[in-house]
């Protein structure tokens, strides 16, 4: 049965791609994309795209799914999304080239006691040794998540074991509450909100980042919108 499902999604997919294709044959400058971008990033990044998109190309209808990076990467492999933007970490980026690089910052309220041991000389961005905050409440994301997964992972570079009350919350949740002086959380800096009572601090004088992805399905075939609109999104943030 499993068999029979993975190669029904298969063809399935590639019937809706020869579709796809009689379909721009017809109508050149028309058409619809299935675009893949995580719901806290997408609402940071991608409208502005859109909105210029939408005036160059009317007709072309583009199809937003949301999800994490991880679901992303297995629904473009499986063939049901024209395009996806995915955070990748330094190692997984392999021979891609990345779209922007952005920073995974820590999020810290100017009354949180934390604040402390935040350094504001010689860097662009304050930045702090992460392990100097082992005994403050952090907020976490899932570890499927990318952002979930970085911060387990800064943890054991550390050696630290930090009190975690919540470790399953959305990024755009764990944002805010950590605005809120609720404890600490990590967030990219592409999503940052600008207040004039939240600090956004660099982990380490050397920074983190991770890299943003344009990915497409294996097989090879592009319309020319999904083209198209992967152009200006590297064009807008180059």
């Amino acid at each position: 049965g499993e068999v029979f499902i993975a190669n029904a999604r298969q063809m399935l997919a590639q019937f809706e791609r020869v579709k796809a294709e009689l379909k721009e044959a017809e109508q050149p400058k028309g058409g619809r994309i299935s675009f893949g971008i995580s719901s806290f990033r997408g609402s940071a990044l991608i409208p502005p795209v859109l909105s210029r998109f939408r005036e160059e190309y009317p007709t072309v209808q583009v199809h937003i799914v949301e999800h994490d990076s991880a679901v992303l990467r297995k629904k473009v492999a499986a063939g049901e999304l024209d395009l996806a933007l995915v955070a990748l970490q330094a190692e997984e980026t392999e021979e891609r080239v990345a779209v922007m690089k952005d920073e995974v910052c820590l999020v810290i309220h100017r009354a949180h006691p934390a604040m402390e041991y935040v350094h504001f000389r010689h860097s662009s961005r304050p930045w702090v040794n992460l392990k100097d905050l082992a005994a403050f409440e952090f907020l976490l994301s899932n570890r499927s998540t990318v952002l979930g997964s970085l911060a387990r992972r800064q943890f054991e570079l550390w050696n630290m074991d930090p009190p975690v009350v919540n470790e399953d919350l959305t990024a755009a949740f764990a944002l805010h509450m950590a605005c809120s002086g609720l404890g600490l959380a990590f967030t990219y800096a592409s999503c940052a909100i600008a207040r004039s009572d939240v600090e956004y601090v660099s982990i380490g004088e050397e920074r983190t980042f991770v890299d943003l992805v344009l990915i497409s399905p294996p097989d090879g075939y592009r319309s020319r919108s999904s083209r198209a609109i992967e152009k200006m999104i590297r064009e807008f943030y180059h």
